[in-house]
């Protein structure tokens, strides 16, 4: 009986099994995402959500946590004019006093020894305000008691004075004045202003602004007329 020597496979059908065996390895056990034959599958955890700054609200209470402020709040007065204080009331109450006008003060200017400082009036109020002339201005000391000082209208301290003349300030508008002083020191008390006490006109209700005010041994003190600019 004759025999035959068996048939040998060639070598791509014997390598077949052994690469996808490999490559199955390689997908699923070399860290490539995907489930693993006989493992049960195993979901992310849910990414929790960004904290936010609302909240729903209690009855009673606002959406918006307490620790978060409000967007747009205004930091100081709706005008962004600084609030001064009012004579005999406190500063919460100065919001808009019965007369219907705020007064307020600017930074002071120093140069070579002249001070000069601005005195804003806005009309707080519903009704016209009708200005002519000058402010009715005194310097207080640290207790609110009138300094000895003698006040005076015109520009012997330079500058320049728009003199008295008739404007009327419409709600929402604004008018200005200024003072101006030298703090020289010579012989004498050297005086030291804490407040400004500003009335728009004689016989006008006044407001008192906390200034610093250094006369030296000067006492004197200048103010330029109300004007529009």
């Amino acid at each position: 009986m004759q025999t035959y020597p068996a048939r040998r496979r060639p070598a791509r059908h014997r390598l077949g099994p052994l690469v996808t065996t490999v490559a199955a390895v390689l997908l699923f056990g070399a860290g490539c995402e995907g489930p693993v034959p006989g493992q049960p599958i195993v979901l992310p955890a849910p990414t929790p959500p960004a904290p936010s700054p609302w909240t729903v609200p209690a009855p009673g209470e606002s959406g918006r946590t307490a620790d978060v402020p409000a967007q747009g709040a205004p930091s100081g007065s709706a005008t962004g004019l600084p609030v001064p204080t009012v004579t005999g009331a406190p500063r919460e109450a100065a919001s808009c006093p019965a007369s219907g006008v705020l007064v307020s003060t600017s930074p002071t200017d120093a140069a070579m020894g002249l001070r000069g400082m601005g005195i804003v009036l806005f009309n707080c109020g519903t009704e016209p305000f009708p200005l002519n002339g000058y402010p009715v201005v005194r310097v207080l000391d640290a207790e609110r008691e009138p300094l000895a000082v003698r006040v005076e209208n015109g520009t012997a301290l330079g500058g320049e004075d728009p003199g008295p003349k008739e404007i009327t300030v419409y709600p929402g508008g604004t008018a200005y004045a200024s003072v101006r002083w030298r703090n020289t020191v010579t012989d004498g008390e050297i005086a030291e202003g804490a407040y400004l006490e500003v009335a728009p006109a004689a016989g006008q209700p006044a407001q008192t602004v906390a200034k610093h005010l250094d006369l030296g041994t000067t006492g004197r003190l200048e103010v330029h007329a109300w004007t529009m600019s």
